[in-house]
C-alpha cells in the first residue's frame, strides 16, 4: 500500500498489524520520496497494489508526488468505499453537488493497481 505521506500512513500501519506502507511524499507529503519510475516499477512487479491518493498530506499539505498521483489516478481503478468498509460523503457547493469515497478523509480515494 502507498499513501501521500508518513502521517497519512500511520493509521494504516497500525490497522494492518505493522505491514509496510509507502509514504510517497515523505513525512509531510512535501518530499518527493518516491519517484514516478519507482511507483511504476512497484506496480508492474506486483509489489504495490493499493494506493490511497488525494489527501492533503501532513501539516505542510504537500503534494510533492503529483506525477505519481496522476499516474495512479489515471491508470488504476477506484475501489468503492463499500468494498473495504470506508465511508462516502457528499458536499454541496455553489456550483453543484459532489460525492467522494474515502478511507479516512473526504478527499481521499483508494485505488487498486494491477501488475
Amino acid at each position: 500500500m502507498a499513501t501521500s505521506s508518513a502521517q497519512a500512513a500511520d493509521e494504516l500501519i497500525l490497522q494492518s498489524g505493522g505491514k509496510a506502507v509507502i509514504a510517497m511524499g515523505g513525512f509531510t507529503g512535501d518530499d518527493p520520496a518516491m519517484s514516478l519510475a519507482q511507483i511504476k516499477e512497484y506496480i508492474s512487479s506486483g509489489k504495490l497494489h493499493y494506493v490511497l491518493a488525494g489527501g492533503s498530506g501532513g501539516p505542510g499539505g504537500g503534494q510533492a508526488n503529483s506525477a505519481a498521483t496522476s499516474y495512479v489516478t489515471s491508470t488504476c481503478t477506484v475501489v468503492s468505499a463499500s468494498e473495504y468498509g470506508g465511508t462516502t460523503s457528499s458536499s454541496s457547493t455553489s456550483t453543484g453537488s459532489t460525492s467522494t469515497s474515502s478511507a479516512s478523509s473526504s478527499t481521499e480515494k483508494l485505488y487498486y493497481c494491477k501488475s
